[in-house]
């Protein structure tokens, strides 16, 4: 992972579902919005799919999404891209009003019984104090959603 610093976070989740089954529900906007519901939701473009980004549409900005705190009080912008996308994994690199640097990689991989979700991120916040408090609310969201794929998918 390049820019952003450490990882605020680095998690990996089993599942007793088969990988191209698990991608094909979280590459949606439906399956992160599952991933973080109740809390936060994200907007997204009619028709967004992760896995059917084009070659000369990565590395540029793809669209904005808001960020809403139970579906209705926004309290970010993010500007979302993607350096790389496969099948099973991605890597996200986007910015928001909060956030300099946004960089989010998964990969999801067949494993005995299932496959495994791993999620790498790093933030760089416009203001440099609040790094801590940022990294801890990013673990809490991305342990959050691992809780919320155990459940959904488990």
């Amino acid at each position: 992972m390049t820019g952003g610093g450490a990882p605020a976070i680095d998690i990996t989740t089993t599942i007793p579902r088969p990988p191209d089954e698990i991608w094909r529900a979280v590459a949606t906007p439906k399956g992160v919005n599952a991933e973080l519901g109740p809390y936060i939701h994200m907007t997204f473009p009619a028709g967004t799919r992760f896995d059917a980004v084009g070659e000369d549409e990565l590395g540029k900005p793809l669209f904005g999404s808001w960020l809403l705190l139970f579906s209705v009080l926004p309290f970010d912008r993010h500007t979302f891209g993607l350096e790389g996308v496969g099948q099973g994994w991605f890597r996200e690199a986007s910015s928001s009003w909060m956030q300099r640097s946004w960089r989010h990689e998964r990969w999801i991989e067949p494993c005995e019984g299932g496959c495994t979700v791993r999620d790498r991120v790093s933030v760089e916040p416009r203001i440099t104090a609040v790094k801590p408090m940022t990294s801890a609310f990013v673990r809490l969201i991305f342990e959050h959603r691992h809780r919320r794929l155990k459940a959904l998918y488990g």
